[in-house]
């Protein structure tokens, strides 16, 4: 209890001669005689409050005023001693010497008592004003902590004179706590659950980890207001769903209860939420934060409650049909249609897990992971007995990822321990997720070359995509796969997988790659096995390559070198065909490789039909300097010397090798010519051999050249071969490559307010291969880019099965029919744009 200042009791009567108080912890005081309106006691008879030490009035330093009920801080009650207090001797204003009838009675207060606070002497920081058991009060400055006087005054009237007042005032002292702003942050997060099944959901920081509120330490215990309550059967408002968590013993926890039938759709365009507000013991109320752990704003305005979304999934089933889907095969998805089309891969890989049987292992690696859906289903898988094992890149563990949610909830839901005991893809125990900071295998970057931090979207990566199934229905399933488990991929992603079924050899080989990146993930890259190797196979048609190869010959280049164009085939003369459908295609060598195999006479091994489809290829651009208000070559970003950042002369690139033109004056155009390009080892320009001939000229295809999305289509009248080259989508200028140093040019939308655009990464050749007429398909997860197989972990597979052969030959035709037909960019660019 803290104590109370004594202050004196006014006496007003008609007559007064003498009196005295005596408090029941007392014997009877000596009878003082007084005089109207003096003092007669030191407070005894005023009101009793205490002030629990705990309960103090909290400020912030020049925060807004509070308005605070004073029975929240002190408990008054009125003063009743026993045995009752008397007066003594008997000052009544009835009673004379000759009336000994008036005798002394006790003093019983009037009933009810009256009670008034006023305000005592406070800090000169603090300015406050009171109206009726009500207080407003306002710290100006400084952190302190100070306490508060408020007077409280009981009013007595005896009830057998009524002109008889006594009041005594007492003052108490309570305690405030004065700090600086600090308010509370809470950050959205996503948690997931099975249809029709409520989920409690923690609201604390240090419980979820990856999200949630958290008061700043020293400010006391949240309080949470739930609002804005989207597929969830507590009505609007209603803030019952609070429940109490055991484990801290407070209302931390909401208790989300989906809609009986809702599942969150494939694309999470409608989620299940709710949202969260803090208010810690100050008054402060939080701050909305991203999950990239910036400030939440809409519109512009800064916002207070922070949503949590709840991924409602169908529960784990393996039926007769899921099962039937268990064979060898290549899997394409298509964009452009229903869920089911474009999420034919991830639906594929769905019914794998879902089918994964109890004591079994499922391991992955994925550069990116989006899909919340996705990763539900390994959540249950691993909550019915399967040990799930995923590897990411670096890039998608950070919080301003796209991958950073999905990678949170599986980190809560399975772990993060990976150890010398089960860093394999089977064997072991537990489940984890783990990742790799700029590649597994990746080797050190050799003098004068610096790799993109690690947590660049970029590469060096783990760029190899696959998975492995221990048992799925009692078959060992793997996939490799040029798509990733994200919502981008499939919806506006063409995507292709390929899928083997109970190949033991490849199995087990696969096996011992995944032990190695994992290892590699969990020493942090300090040990690292050899990277390049082949991948063992049962299969008479495939071969399986695991990369990066950093030094010797050009693997890409070294089989377009054994493509002869034209040959004979039972008499019949034919030409080569090739198909390229390629992401992402920077690399100048393949680019002059394909340019000669279809322009150069066929005594130098030209006249080939090459047909490419591609999403974002290295050129020269030509751009308006935003900054400048001057036309010119966006330069890329270098590096001097001195590791200084400096900007340097742009290089010709893919694009402009293959739009040089086929002929010129009846002979073979000349490809290249002598020009300078930035050496990136020497950190200085040299003299090189460039591809300057090109017609881009700096323009950009499809956004300021006429000619539509195919704008390459040559023809040899020397060779008598053709190249043409569609681009997959319109694109645009975002942002500066800071991997391959170049513009980046990104996918937009068309005028249908479409998005799509080719993801795969697969070469096709049909004719004359290492001088046998075949059919052959190079897939897997490189593109076509200077660290795709030199500095990457990737996969890349060698198929001359003529059925995966057949369905990726259909899948170029129609992606190809699709491009052409697709509607004109969004707008007419005059020309590109950027800030240099």
């Amino acid at each position: 209890m803290f104590s109370k200042k004594l202050f004196v009791v006014t006496v007003v009567a008609t007559s007064l001669i003498a009196s005295a108080i005596v408090e029941s912890s007392q014997a009877p005081a000596q009878a003082k005689p007084i005089v109207a309106s003096a003092p007669i006691s030191q407070g005894v008879l005023g009101p009793v409050c205490t002030t629990p030490s705990a309960n103090s009035i909290k400020l912030i330093s020049g925060g807004s005023a509070r308005t605070l009920n004073f029975a929240d801080f002190a408990a008054c009650s009125t003063y009743n001693p026993s045995p009752v207090p008397t007066i003594t001797p008997t000052p009544r204003p009835s009673s004379t010497p000759t009336n000994p009838a008036a005798t002394p009675t006790p003093f019983i207060p009037s009933t009810p008592p009256i009670i008034t606070y006023a305000l005592g002497t406070n800090p000169s920081n603090i300015s406050a004003t009171i109206s009726g058991e009500h207080f407003t009060i306002q710290a100006a400055s400084g952190a302190v902590d100070s306490t508060i006087d408020v007077l409280a005054t009981y009013t007595y009237v005896d009830p057998n004179e009524s002109s008889f007042i006594f009041t005594d005032t007492n003052t108490v002292q309570v305690p405030i706590s004065i700090k600086a702003a600090s308010p509370p942050t809470c950050r959205t997060y996503t948690v997931g659950t099975v249809r029709g099944e409520p989920i409690d959901v923690s609201l604390l920081a240090s419980v979820v980890g990856d999200g949630g509120c958290t008061v700043t330490p020293g400010y006391g215990d949240p309080t949470f207001t739930i609002s804005a309550l989207k597929n969830d059967n507590v009505e609007a408002g209603n803030q019952s769903g609070l429940v109490l968590n055991p484990d801290t013993q407070k209302y931390d926890t909401y208790r989300f209860d989906p809609f009986p039938t809702y599942t969150t759709p494939k694309d999470n365009s409608n989620k299940a939420s709710f949202s969260v507000t803090a208010t810690d013991e100050y008054g402060q109320i939080s701050l909305a934060y991203d999950k990239a752990n910036a400030l939440l704003k809409v519109d512009g305005v800064q916002q207070t409650a922070a949503p949590i979304y709840v991924n409602v999934n169908a529960p784990r089933a393996c039926s007769a049909s899921n099962k039937r889907t268990v064979k060898t095969g290549v899997i394409f998805n298509d964009p452009r249609n229903s869920f089911a089309s474009e999420y034919e891969i991830t639906n594929a890989m769905i019914r794998f897990i879902d089918c994964a049987k109890p004591g079994s292992n499922i391991s992955m690696s994925w550069f990116s992971m989006t899909d919340e859906n996705f990763v539900n289903h390994l959540i249950q898988a691993h909550d019915a007995g399967v040990t799930v094992r995923v590897l990411l890149n670096s890039h998608a563990v950070q919080p301003g990822s796209a991958s950073f949610t999905a990678y949170s909830i599986l980190k809560k839901a399975i772990g993060t321990g990976i150890n010398a005991n089960n860093d394999r893809a089977t064997g072991g125990t537990g489940s984890w997720i783990n990742y790799c900071k700029s590649g597994c295998l990746t080797p050190k970057a050799p003098p004068g070359l610096s790799f993109p931090e690690g947590s660049e979207a970029e590469y060096p990566a783990l760029h190899s995509k696959f998975f492995m199934f221990s048992n799925v229905d009692g078959k060992k399933v793997i996939g490799i796969s040029s798509v990733n488990p994200t919502y981008a991929q499939a919806v506006a992603g063409f995507n292709n997988a390929s899928i083997v079924v109970d190949d033991s050899k490849l199995f087990s080989s696969m096996a011992n790659y995944y032990q190695d990146l994992a290892n590699s993930s969990r020493t942090k890259g300090r040990v690292k096995a050899k990277a390049y190797r082949p991948l063992t196979s049962n299969s008479k048609t495939t071969t399986y390559t695991a990369y990066p190869l950093t030094g010797g010959s050009d693997d890409i280049v070294k089989m377009l070198k054994n493509v002869k164009c034209v040959y004979l085939d039972k008499g019949v003369q034919k030409r080569t065909k090739i198909y390229v459908n390629m992401f992402v295609f920077t690399r100048n060598l393949p680019a002059k490789a394909l340019w000669r195999l279809a322009n150069e006479t066929r005594a130098k091994g030209g006249g080939c039909e090459v047909h490419i489809i591609y999403t974002d290829m290295d050129q020269r651009i030509s751009a308006l300097n935003m900054n400048t208000g001057a036309w010119g070559f966006i330069p890329e970003p270098g590096v001097n010397k001195k590791g200084r950042k400096i900007k340097v002369l742009s290089s010709w690139g893919v694009a402009d090798c293959l739009s040089t033109p086929a002929t010129a004056n009846g002979k073979v155009h000349k490809l290249s010519g002598p020009g300078l390009s930035w050496d990136k080892t020497t950190r200085r320009y040299v003299q090189g051999s460039v591809c300057k001939f090109g017609t881009l000229n700096g323009r950009m295809p499809t956004i300021n050249k006429s000619g539509g999305y195919c704008w390459i289509n040559s023809k040899s009248r020397v060779s008598g071969g053709s190249l043409d080259a569609c681009v997959s989508t319109p694109l645009a200028i975002t942002a500066f490559d800071p991997a391959d140093g170049r513009a980046k040019l990104e996918a937009i939308v068309d005028s249908n307010n479409h998005k799509w655009y080719s993801h795969q990464k697969y070469i096709a050749i049909d004719g004359m291969y290492a001088g046998l007429v075949d059919q052959i398909v190079v897939s897997g997860t490189p593109n076509i880019t200077s660290p795709g197989i030199r500095w990457n972990d990737e996969i890349l597979t060698f198929t001359t099965s003529k059925t995966i052969f057949k369905a990726y030959l259909d899948n170029f035709q129609k992606m190809k029919l699709a491009i052409k037909n697709r509607a004109a960019p969004a707008r007419n660019y005059q020309g590109a744009q950027a800030r240099w």
